[in-house]
């Protein structure tokens, strides 16, 4: 096939179509259920709702088995709940969370489409912490599930420097397309409600 041909099948005759709008996106269930489903396929849990959230956290940081740092917003969430056994993430050079077992993060919204979780500058001043710690526990208000990824944009922030939407642990196989959990990040992700 010559080019002309080629480029032949590509051009429309008479004048181009009308563009189709905006896209209004899909309407998504804001449910707890469809998050849970969700994060278990990207390989994350979502913690009993059962279980009261104080105490689910305790048993986490109980079980943990190294060092346990909060970011400042779940850290203040903590203080507050009367939660021991954790350290405040501070200030200094990001790679002090490298031997961190667990990370213990606030995240502002929960999608339940995709089951990403959004963190700010203000909950999460310092990446690092989300990005070392071996595993992580993520706080989320029990208000703050939305149905769609184009609603969890519509409502997130618009202040600070970072957004950063996360969904389930690290993962990646683009080596010999061979899955490898935690390369990139987190081994593990459990959400609890708060």
């Amino acid at each position: 096939m010559d080019e002309a041909a080629f480029l032949a099948r590509f051009r429309r005759d008479g004048a181009p179509a009308p563009h189709p709008g905006r896209f209004a996106g899909h309407a998504w269930e804001a449910s707890w259920e469809g998050f849970a489903r969700v994060l278990a396929g990207v390989g994350g849990s979502l913690a009993d709702a059962a279980q009261e959230p104080r105490a689910a956290v305790q048993a986490a940081i109980d079980l943990a088995g190294g060092r346990v740092v909060a970011a400042p917003a779940a850290g203040e969430r903590l203080a507050a709940a009367g939660v021991s056994g954790w350290e405040p993430a501070g200030n200094g050079a990001p790679g002090r969370f490298a031997d961190v077992q667990l990370g213990i993060l606030w995240a502002e919204l929960a999608v339940a489409e995709n089951a990403a979780l959004l963190f700010t500058a203000e909950s999460l001043p310092e990446r690092s912490l989300a990005f070392l710690a071996e595993r992580l526990l993520v706080l989320v208000p029990a208000g703050a599930l939305v149905g769609g990824m184009a609603e969890g944009v519509a409502r997130a922030p618009r202040h600070g420097h970072h957004h950063t939407w996360m969904s389930g642990p690290s993962k990646t196989a683009d080596i010999e397309q061979t899955l490898v959990i935690g390369a990139h990040g987190a081994k593990a992700l459990v959400v609890v409600r708060w």
